[in-house]
């Protein structure tokens, strides 16, 4: 069993500053946390590529919970030009990993949405 399958992660999520890494701690336990109720489930639907650039966009769909946290983060060389959520955390340059907390009430409908990565060149 990996070593941090032994432990249960606590975070501290500072949304609006984005200081939550900074700010998680973990705490022993001597067995596997039973954590009820439905798990979320994480689908990628597609990959398109683009023809003439460097861009792809994947779908996916996201089952679960009615509370459900995404964290994404991009790795080098690659970054998020657009995607389905709000934009604003695209356009103003944010630091990843972004945040996105999604809830529903009464329609369980799967959430279904896109994120298009842009590979940047390496060398110039």
């Amino acid at each position: 069993m990996a070593y941090f399958q032994r432990f249960i992660t606590i975070w501290k999520i500072f949304y609006f500053f984005g200081f939550y890494r900074e700010y998680s701690f973990w705490i022993p336990i001597d067995e596997e946390p039973n954590i009820p109720g439905e798990k979320p489930t994480l689908t990628l639907t597609s990959k398109t590529e683009a023809d003439a650039s460097n861009n792809s966009r994947y779908s996916f769909t996201l089952t679960g919970p009615d509370h459900m946290t995404i964290f994404i983060e991009p790795k080098a060389p690659t970054k998020i030009v657009n995607w389905s959520f709000n934009d604003t955390m695209i356009r103003d340059n944010w630091e990843p990993p972004y945040f996105i907390y999604y809830s529903y009430g009464k329609d369980r409908s799967p959430l279904d949405f896109y994120i298009d990565v842009e590979v940047m060149e390496l060398f110039h």
